[in-house]
């Protein structure tokens, strides 16, 4: 007796665009992404913020003082963290570090919205910024935490760490004229990498909002702080108990 082969479902064409759409999307947010990463360093983004809110979120005292007093500390202290930190923000932030489903979400609900149309560069930056911001609040968690992997990889504090080991003249060791450089710890500048993505999060997500609008943008996105504060102190409630 023979069987006949089951009909195979058809694969319809809105499910392929779809899947498309959604690979120059992630195209499109990684290249942005890479960009960013490799000028968080060098630009000084407009409207340096005072975010001692965010760092007040997360039990520091210490107000960031953005890029240029960033750049005052380690210039004085070793100017070589400078120049590592952009590469190994990049390399967190690259295809392996997340699904990109926050950014990717934004800019779909955007054409839903607005009839198809297709995201303009204002929009695009908004959903890397919600990006940053979401790696802002892992970059952080893990330094809370002590957590020494993110996605199967080592975390970016520790990664800094790693770094440590390998190089032994940022562990101290006397370097020509510079004297004795002194350790800065893999935690510190993971936290102070977690303040720059934040500034380029709110800068992409509010200060690029055109006046009209930019206001309520701000209070959506302050909100959207709060909210990450609340979750970070249930968790270190959770843990305690």
């Amino acid at each position: 007796m023979e069987f006949k082969k089951p009909p195979q479902p058809k694969i319809k064409k809105d499910a392929l665009n779809c899947e498309a759409l959604i690979a120059k999307d992630r195209a499109v947010i990684e290249a942005r992404l890479r960009q960013i990463s490799g000028r968080i360093t060098y630009e000084q983004i407009p409207g340096e913020p005072n975010i001692g809110k965010v760092e007040g979120l997360y039990g520091s005292e210490n107000i960031f003082s953005g890029l240029s007093g960033l750049k005052k500390i380690y210039m004085d202290k070793c100017w070589t963290i400078l120049y590592i930190m952009p590469k190994l923000f990049g390399r967190y932030l690259g295809p392996k570090g997340g699904k990109r489903f926050r950014p990717l979400l934004l800019l779909n609900g955007y054409r839903t919205f607005s009839h198809r149309i297709e995201p303009s560069q204002k929009v695009i930056d908004a959903a890397v910024g919600l990006e940053l911001l979401h790696e802002t609040a892992l970059i952080l968690d893990d330094v809370i935490d002590n957590s020494k992997e993110r996605r199967g990889v080592s975390s970016l504090w520790f990664q800094f760490e790693e770094i440590y080991r390998l190089i032994p003249l940022l562990k101290g060791k006397e370097f020509g004229d510079a004297g004795f450089l002194p350790l800065i710890e893999g935690k510190k500048v993971a936290s102070d990498i977690g303040s720059l993505s934040f500034s380029w999060a709110r800068h992409l997500m509010v200060d690029v909002v055109d006046k009209k609008n930019k206001s309520k943008v701000g209070k959506v996105f302050w909100q959207a702080v709060a909210d990450m504060k609340r979750g970070e102190e249930d968790d270190s409630r959770s843990a305690l108990t």
